[in-house]
């Protein structure tokens, strides 16, 4: 705040809240400070049945989740304006009815999103903390691959706590993959993340676990690169 000029600072140094519920925005999500809970900023977004490929790219946007605390439902709606790439559509005109159904069922659940709320802290601030891990887990469908962090933290009882620290998702290329090659991705994703990750939360690399159910990508990655096609060997 030192570096911050005067004029720049606001006079009071706390601000009383009229409403406990109230939430402020907050670099794209909501923040309850009674709460001390996030939850994610969801624009209302017109009702239209003149859906185009335009106006998908346009919605999704507005959808800021930057953590990815809610990845599993917005990827769906991320992998409509791939298909409308697939059809060859160009920006303005109408999408086919199947793609119209399934942005009308996404957008009509959309406000649920809402209703879930993510604790600010990742852990009881009255908790002892021992000691902790990272654990990341990926995976991957012929649609999208994607990876997701947790923080395990155990106390002097040996109680155990888990909260969600962030996710990453991919849409699948329009040029088909293999499952085993996006799971492959998937890993990828996941490596990048963790080390994200452990830079930010200051974990050393002793405390962190990389889970994949594929045991082909599990050989890959035992694997030296001369032994694979290029794909695989990058």
């Amino acid at each position: 705040m030192r570096h911050f000029s005067s004029h720049l600072k606001d006079s009071q140094s706390i601000q009383l809240l009229q409403d406990t519920t109230e939430y402020t925005k907050t670099l794209g999500i909501e923040w309850n400070p009674s709460l001390d809970q996030f939850r994610l900023t969801v624009s209302k977004l017109p009702a239209s049945d003149h859906i185009t490929k335009r106006l998908l790219v346009s919605d999704i946007a507005k959808t800021f989740d930057v953590l990815g605390w809610f990845s599993p439902s917005i990827v769906k709606a991320k992998t409509l304006p791939q298909r409308c790439w697939e059809q060859k559509l160009d920006w303005d005109d109408l999408v086919p009815s199947a793609i119209h159904d399934a942005w009308h069922n996404w957008q009509s659940e959309l406000h649920l999103l809402t209703e879930k709320c993510i604790p600010r802290c990742y852990f009881d601030t009255s908790s002892q903390i021992t000691s902790w891990e990272l654990h990341g887990f990926c995976d991957a469908s012929e649609h999208a691959y994607a990876a997701v962090v947790y923080l395990r933290m155990t106390d002097p009882h040996g109680k155990v706590q888990v909260t969600l620290v962030t996710s990453k998702t991919k849409v699948a290329p329009i040029k088909r993959l293999t499952v085993p090659r996006l799971k492959l991705c998937g890993a990828y994703l996941l490596a990048h993340l963790l080390h994200h990750v452990c830079q930010v939360l200051e974990i050393p690399l002793f405390h962190v676990y990389a889970w994949t159910d594929s045991t082909i990508v599990l050989n890959w990655l035992d694997g030296s690169p001369r032994w694979f096609k290029t794909f695989v060997g990058n």
